[in-house]
């Protein structure tokens, strides 16, 4: 971490949680190198990955406006460096102050539009399609290139809350996809082998 006088700079390796959900938000994050995945935990305990996020996203811009608790778990799907300014410092220096109350609007714009979006999408597409839309998002990488490792086996229940069906669904889907010759799959991970099916198959992806 470094610091500056009104600014922190973060490093989080993959799988490392940024804020969890119910915490006191504190600061205020700008996301500028890496991919992060924004998730909600329901009462019963499943968990469902909002969306994916990228340079130069924003992070605590709805808790900030309304100062309430974090919404959403978010956590690193790569290695992210994160420039985090404290809630004090901008409700002393920024929050009246116009072009940075036009960023905060414009971004909790775009967020409402991606939800209804993706909320459209969940219901007027197929479950396999849904799911290749998540394999399509999540194994690129945040500069559009695409991974080459694997996509750990043992992520299927996470998936299968992401894309609203169950995880023994989920296996058939990943079958049918081996089946196709879009995937490799072993007792161990997923990859990918035929990204331009993998697109097509996924009509267009909707977890930005």
């Amino acid at each position: 971490m470094i610091s500056g006088s009104h600014f922190r700079l973060y490093r989080a390796g993959n799988g490392d949680a940024i804020c969890e959900q119910g915490e006191h938000v504190s600061q205020l994050y700008l996301l500028v190198k890496g991919k992060a995945t924004v998730s909600y935990i329901a009462e019963n305990g499943n968990k469902l990955i909002v969306s994916f996020k990228q340079a130069f996203e924003l992070f605590g811009d709805i808790e900030y406006i309304k100062q309430m608790d974090a919404l959403h778990t978010v956590e690193a799907a790569s290695e992210v460096y994160l420039i985090g300014i404290p809630i004090d410092s901008l409700h002393t220096y920024a929050a009246s102050y116009p072009p940075f109350l036009q960023l905060l609007l414009r971004e909790v714009t775009e967020k409402f539009q991606l939800k209804s979006k993706a909320f459209s999408f969940s219901l007027t597409h197929g479950a396999l399609t849904r799911l290749a839309s998540y394999l399509f998002r999540i194994m690129s990488e945040y500069d559009g290139k695409r991974l080459t490792g694997s996509l750990p086996i043992n992520r299927t229940g996470d998936i299968a809350d992401h894309i609203g069906t169950t995880s023994r669904h989920v296996n058939r889907l990943l079958t049918t996809l081996a089946k196709e010759g879009i995937i490799e799959r072993s007792n161990s991970a997923i990859s990918i082998k035929d990204w331009e099916k993998l697109e097509q198959l996924a009509s267009r992806s909707i977890y930005a």
